[in-house]
């Protein structure tokens, strides 16, 4: 595996963006690899949940190759196009990108071999948007890009593996993982709604996976107060995707079982992290 590290390290390194592009579709080729992947962090001031402490779990105990966190990493709740309710908290972006920079600094700290990817999101990408459209003459200046905030990750809008495409989104509604495995002919990973779950579909060309990797956020955290109380079919967790002489196996489910007690289930086993803060 070390000799794999190394290129997995190399390509990383080749397609490191410039400092005014961003990178469209980051390509790593590998073959024996462990990719651990989480989404839609929304990440929120004060709150570490279950789902961010098993992602760290999985990071220190799997020794993945490759973390990718596959978008939404932070909320922009000030920024949304949608008004706010009421007296209803909402997080200045500072303090949402400084509570993200913490988990993604606790994860690089757990798991220093790996590579690391972060996809960009809707939600991302309204800090961009924001600036670009309402004060375009700082383009171009440090601490505007998403990049900017995150420079220990390699920012793209779609991670490519080996018959694989990882993206933040692409189809919608209850069949969007089927519909994206069966579209695109080849295994799709994507979040954004928060499903966590697993679809294959097989033809003469053999199986394929949609793959939808759920949230690390609480479902009914305050992130999500906009849904009114009304029961969601979102699932906090994250996905292993196993990868042996460059084809994919079948994915591995991390999901959590227990948001106040700290525990999820992985590999048909319970198991548990302690819920308190990481820091």
């Amino acid at each position: 595996m070390g000799r794999q590290l190394a290129r997995l390290e190399q390509v990383r390194a080749v397609v490191l963006p410039p400092a005014v592009q961003s990178i469209d579709a980051l390509s790593l080729e590998l073959t024996d690899a462990r990719v651990l992947i989480g989404s839609d962090l929304h990440a929120w001031p004060g709150i570490v949940t279950t789902g961010m402490r098993s992602f760290l779990w999985a990071a220190k105990k799997l020794k993945p190759d490759v973390i990718c966190l596959n978008g939404d990493t932070i909320d922009g709740a000030t920024l949304s196009r949608f008004p706010r309710a009421g007296w209803d908290y909402r997080p200045s972006l500072k303090e949402e990108v400084e509570a993200a920079q913490a988990f993604l600094a606790d994860l690089r700290k757990a798991s220093p071999k790996a590579s690391h990817v972060l996809v960009r999101g809707n939600h991302c990408q309204r800090v961009e948007n924001a600036l670009a459209n309402k004060v375009p003459e700082f383009e171009g200046m440090a601490g505007t890009r998403l990049d900017d905030l995150f420079p220990d990750w390699t920012v793209c809008w779609s991670f490519e593996l080996p018959s694989t495409t990882i993206k933040h989104r692409w189809h919608n509604g209850q069949n969007a993982t089927r519909q994206n495995a069966l579209k695109s002919g080849a295994h799709y990973v994507t979040g954004h709604l928060h499903a966590l779950q697993v679809t294959a579909v097989s033809d003469l060309s053999g199986t394929r996976f949609g793959i939808d990797t759920g949230t690390l956020a609480d479902p009914y955290g305050p992130q999500f107060r906009y849904c009114e109380g009304a029961p969601r079919d979102h699932r906090s967790g994250w996905v292993l995707l196993n990868y042996q002489d460059g084809k994919l196996l079948w994915p591995e489910i991390g999901a959590v079982t227990d948001e106040r007690a700290g525990e999820f289930c992985f590999r048909g086993r319970i198991e548990q992290v302690q819920p308190r803060s990481l820091h």
